[in-house]
């Protein structure tokens, strides 16, 4: 009986799977109604690794640059 790894996997390991799905896309490895599937995977795995940019993203906080105003 094959027993499952339960070990979480690290930031680095899925900075290499996006690495190795980029990879494969910009050598076509996936067809054109594949991409919507593959993009919406990586964007998941990308806010894994990058949570503090995606909280920025989805709350639309003010970049800390331009001290909290909206740029017109």
């Amino acid at each position: 009986m094959k027993t499952e790894d339960k070990t979480p996997l690290t930031d680095l390991e899925i900075k290499g799977i996006i690495t190795i799905i980029d990879a494969a896309s910009t050598r076509g490895a996936f067809k054109a109604k594949e991409l919507y599937g593959v993009g919406s995977i990586v964007n998941r795995l990308t806010a894994l690794v990058e949570p503090q940019t995606q909280t920025i993203i989805q709350t639309g906080d003010k970049d800390e640059n331009n001290n909290g105003t909206e740029s017109k």
